[in-house]
């Protein structure tokens, strides 16, 4: 396999048409399948091991963010959910898409006891896996198995996560098409942290800010002020909590009954701040991680007196 393209070579691309052929018809045809979506896809970042081989059994053992950079590990684990609990569940194919910033760099891919394939280049990335054979899935709703290993060149703050796919897999000696519900990995973080919610409500509560950092200007000795707003899911039933890092800074979340966006309110005191630049973040706290928003405030120096004038001169002037 070659690491430039990771295309699959011409014997396993055979072995995985021979082996998935009946299911891949399945999948077009959906009137001949049951669709079953309570499977997940989940992603889970650490330094680079070189193996597959994993202790981490259950999704809250997973870890889906960190602030290292430089090159790092993602595996992509299947958990079955809902699927069949208890009972005896084949995994065949996973169809999807795995999306990355632009800045980062794959190093290396490997598709976990399997077959497969993903592409490097533009802003999707598809992927494909299967297994000749089938690939045995815990017994546990809360099991997971590794299917992918990407060894990823972090630079800068971002998201390795897929999209939305498909998942072949038996039960009973029934082929079932699943639409499994996906988590990504943060790295490269400067601010906030992520806990794993087991691909259910993953993004819920979470603030997506309509800018990547907020500018405040103030003369010193002054007070700048504003109010932005946010999206996040589900619109309704979200508290927030806040952290601003800086002694100078105070803010506050909420969402306003009437609303379905979430604000923000931000003041930074310049009282007793020297003119320059000062910087931080505020961390918004939503249950299962934080999120930051960089803070840039310019104190400036207020108007002053050009020319110094005596009590006698001033006099003069209004004679």
């Amino acid at each position: 396999m070659s690491i430039g393209s990771y295309r699959v070579a011409a014997p396993v691309a055979a072995i995985v048409s021979c082996c998935l052929a009946g299911l891949l018809v399945l999948a077009a045809a959906p009137s001949q399948s049951n669709v079953v979506p309570e499977s997940a896809l989940l992603m889970h970042v650490q330094p680079v091991s070189g193996t597959c081989e994993t202790p981490l059994t259950a999704c809250h053992d997973i870890t889906i963010s960190t602030h290292a950079d430089g090159q790092l590990e993602f595996l992509m684990f299947f958990m079955r959910g809902t699927l069949f609990p208890g009972e005896p569940v084949v995994l065949w194919s996973i169809e999807t898409t795995v999306y990355w910033p632009d800045s980062w760099q794959l190093v290396d891919f490997d598709p976990c006891w399997g077959y497969g394939s993903l592409d490097p280049e533009g802003e999707t990335h598809a992927l494909e896996l299967a297994w000749s054979g089938g690939y045995q899935v815990s017994d546990e709703d809360s099991g997971i198995i590794p299917v992918a290993r990407l060894v990823m060149d972090v630079s800068g703050e971002g998201w390795l996560h897929p999209g939305f796919g498909t998942a072949q897999v038996w039960h009973d000696g029934t082929p079932y098409i699943s639409y499994p519900a996906w988590t990504g990995a943060a790295a490269g973080l400067q601010c906030g942290h992520y806990q794993p919610r087991c691909a259910y409500g993953e993004f819920s509560c979470m603030p997506h800010f309509h800018v990547d950092e907020l500018i405040l200007n103030a003369v010193a000795g002054s007070i700048a002020d504003t109010t932005i707003s946010f999206n996040y899911h589900p619109p309704v039933g979200c508290y927030w909590s806040v952290d601003t890092h800086a002694p100078w800074c105070d803010a506050w979340a909420w969402s306003p009954p009437d609303d379905s966006d979430g604000h923000l309110r931000v003041e930074a005191d310049a009282t007793g701040l020297a003119p320059g630049i000062y910087e931080t973040a505020i961390e918004v706290y939503f249950g299962w991680g934080s999120h930051c928003l960089p803070i840039v405030f310019m104190v400036e120096l207020g108007p002053v007196a050009t020319e110094t004038r005596s009590w006698s001169h001033i006099k003069r002037m209004y004679r």
